[in-house]
């Protein structure tokens, strides 16, 4: 289980990003070719609460990822790989969630 903490600035225009390159830990970009589907409610409850169920493909962390609330721009974010059955929300999750309408795929 991991916290994610989301904050958003407004920068100028003018800024201009610093040159990264002489950190020891950075490494060059990668690509990865992701496909997340999104499920809710059919009423969107869980979006309406803050809440973000999604089965991702692709990168580093592919699987099930549930987002929670926990405070004003904090979520707990559960993870689960994904199985054979990558289609079927995890058992030990509620099954109350459907493919939200619309959704990319």
């Amino acid at each position: 289980m991991g916290i994610e903490i989301e904050d958003k600035f407004d920068v100028p225009p003018e800024y201009e990003i610093p040159d990264l390159g002489g950190l020891a830990d950075v490494a060059g970009p990668k690509s990865y070719q992701l496909v997340a589907l999104y499920f809710d409610t059919p009423d969107l409850r869980l979006a309406a609460r803050g809440v973000t169920l999604r089965r991702r493909r692709g990168g580093a962390d592919a699987g099930w990822h549930l987002k929670l609330p926990k405070a004003k721009g904090v979520r707990q974010e559960i993870t689960h790989p994904l199985t054979r059955s990558t289609k079927i929300v995890p058992r030990s999750w509620p099954n109350w969630c459907a493919p939200t309408p619309g959704a990319p795929s």
